[in-house]
């Protein structure tokens, strides 16, 4: 399949996809529409994780051979819903098949960049839940990989500042910020937090 063009998103309600002014059950229904889901409709309210869980695997049966752009609308559908378990394995799902497509391809490059941001976003479904450790996690396999460069590295090192701090780790949540900094003095507002975590640890 073509590599998915997927923008990571600086926040969950907001420059995900332009559907800011769709109610969530209205995305899904467009959705399964769109994507051939089978699904009856969905109110996002109130579902448990198990239903989420079970959201999950119908999708993941009715997109078994889908693009990983479909793979993508979903998962980001689910954030919007606020469905954050359903979106985080939606997310582990497309990480996997890019690995995979980037462990049998010839040009494995090509897919770095789709992989990089398939596991922002699952980081992002884990902190929405409030799984900032799961959320750390989901960042290891981009931090630790030498193939990919620093640069390429940069939204993953802006979450892991955000999952350390939410965690109340604030030396660690300087570090990472630290180190966006040092590729881009203009990144979002890394420059602002980095102020406001050293004024929280007491620093000159």
């Amino acid at each position: 399949h073509e590599p998915a063009r997927i923008k990571l998103p600086t926040q969950l309600d907001r420059d995900v996809k332009q559907h800011s002014e769709i109610v969530a059950t209205e995305v899904m229904s467009r959705l399964n529409t769109d994507l051939g889901l089978g699904m009856e409709a969905i109110e996002a309210a109130g579902l448990s994780l198990e239903q989420q869980r079970l959201l999950a695997r119908q999708a993941e049966r009715a997109l078994a051979e889908g693009a990983n752009t479909d793979w993508a609308d979903l998962g980001i559908a689910f954030l919007e819903m606020g469905l954050f378990e359903a979106a985080a394995l939606t997310f582990e799902n497309l990480a996997q098949l890019i690995a995979f497509e980037r462990a049998t391809t010839e040009s494995p490059a090509a897919s770095i960049a789709v992989l990089i941001q398939a596991y922002g976003l699952l980081a992002q479904a884990r902190m929405g839940a409030g799984h900032y450790h799961e959320a750390i996690a989901s960042l290891q396999p981009i931090v630790r990989d030498l193939d990919f460069s620093a640069t390429q590295k940069i939204d993953a090192f802006y979450l892991m500042a955000a999952a350390y701090e939410k965690l109340g780790q604030i030396d660690d949540a300087i570090v990472w910020l630290g180190q966006v900094l040092a590729l881009d003095v203009t990144y979002r507002d890394a420059s602002t937090r980095l102020a406001q975590l050293n004024r929280t640890r007491g620093a000159p």
